[in-house]
């Protein structure tokens, strides 16, 4: 019974972490967008870097 409930758990994290991963990459287009100027929001990141 404790296989069953290590495999459960584990595939929890395993989809909490596609959750975050996804969140994030939409995460960058929506705070790009609050400006509308999304060239401008890309160019920054490179002058900031």
């Amino acid at each position: 019974m404790k296989g069953m409930e290590f495999m459960k758990s584990k595939k929890l994290i395993a989809a909490l972490c596609l959750v975050l991963l996804v969140t994030l990459c939409m995460a960058t287009p929506a705070l790009a967008a609050g400006s509308g100027d999304v060239a401008g929001a890309i160019e920054g990141t490179w002058t900031n870097a």
